[in-house]
């Protein structure tokens, strides 16, 4: 599982960053590596970079292409032994570190792979592939919540990084939904819509406002803020910063929950015979943005693009479109009638500054 993930999310050299420093015929030759490698036939690219590696022993990008080949063979003790030589050189990369790391976790030494990640992040405090692979270990070895926390670091170290908030979604959106519908959107909004974990966090997405609303005896309620009893470590009463941080995560859940029940129209729901539609969920959304805590909205930059999507006039495809797994007959039939207005939204988000 944890190689099929890295594959998934790791493009570490653009095609044109590794090829600039070669004449025009051995950037083809890269080209083909990549073609190989990217349809499995690890063993032609690594012959391609060997010759390579003879005419420009320096450059270590071509040394971690080929340990990477060696990587997808599972031959993991020959990728990390030319890995651990590049890490030392001018020209490392994160993704050195991050894949040199995966090998030892591989030949079941995770904390020497821990040990790595760190020393990366000593050197790429901002690399959130190294957060990310640093998490995945410590998940997979049992370490749960911190793993879940060097996720929520890797989200802060670079913000526009997916994986890092489809990882954290997906362990916090069923125990802890408020933050698990946050990461999800921002996956959505980062990821390429067309790819494998799209579809999965938009049905996660709209699931998880589904489970969280409940429509009973004509009266709303939610169930965002699971607990509205905080509990605080008696050490902590009389230091604030200890206090602070004990209150936040609770109370910024009670204060997401209250703004979205304010925001539900019971009519609407009884109107749907208890059905949370797209179309409401997409009014209960907007409403939501205008009553949430503006100083919680500053936190995540979800809301900032949902403002911008907004004033822009494309709530309603926005909303349909990000939700569409949750309920795909309903939004098949907005489509056949509203396909214009999500193709301007397309427009819109890839091309508005």
């Amino acid at each position: 599982m944890k190689k099929i993930f890295l594959l998934l999310i790791l493009s570490v050299f653009s095609l044109s960053a590794l090829a600039q420093d070669f004449t025009e015929e051995e950037g083809d030759l890269i080209r083909q590596a990549y073609e190989y490698s990217d349809s499995g036939r690890e063993d032609e690219a690594i012959a391609i970079y060997d010759g390579l590696i003879k005419k420009h022993p320096d450059i270590s990008g071509l040394k971690f292409e080929k340990a990477y080949c060696l990587y997808k063979k599972e031959e993991y003790k020959a990728a990390y032994k030319i890995l651990k030589a590049t890490l030392s050189a001018k020209d490392v990369k994160p993704e050195f570190f991050a894949v040199a790391g995966n090998c030892q976790d591989m030949m079941g030494q995770p904390d020497k792979a821990l040990k790595t990640y760190q020393e990366g992040l000593k050197r790429f405090p901002e690399s959130g592939y190294l957060h990310l692979e640093t998490g995945n270990v410590l998940i997979a070895h049992n370490h749960t919540q911190e793993g879940i926390e060097c996720y929520e670091q890797g989200i802060k170290a670079d913000p526009t990084f997916a994986s890092n908030y489809y990882r954290a979604a997906q362990f916090l959106i069923d125990d802890q939904p408020v933050k698990g519908i946050i990461y999800a959107e921002m996956h959505n909004l980062l990821y390429d819509p067309n790819g494998p974990r799209w579809a999965e966090i938009s049905k996660a997405l709209y699931d998880a406002y589904n489970a969280n609303i409940h429509f009973e005896a004509d009266t709303v309620r939610t169930t965002f803020a699971r607990d509205r009893n905080i509990f605080i470590d008696i050490n902590a009463i009389n230091k604030a910063d200890a206090l602070l941080k004990a209150l936040a995560p609770a109370a910024q859940e009670i204060k997401f929950s209250d703004a979205m029940e304010a925001s539900i129209d019971a009519e609407a729901l009884k109107a749907a015979g208890g059905q949370l539609t797209l179309a409401e969920l997409s009014a209960i959304r907007r409403r939501f943005l205008e009553n949430f805590d503006a100083d919680e909205q500053e936190k995540y930059p979800v809301f900032a693009y949902q403002k911008h999507i907004l004033d822009g006039g494309h709530w309603e495809a926005y909303n349909m479109w990000l939700l569409r797994e949750g309920r795909p007959d309903e939004y098949m039939a907005w489509l056949q009638d509203d396909a214009d207005a999500l193709e301007a939204l397309f427009k819109f988000l890839w091309t508005s500054e």
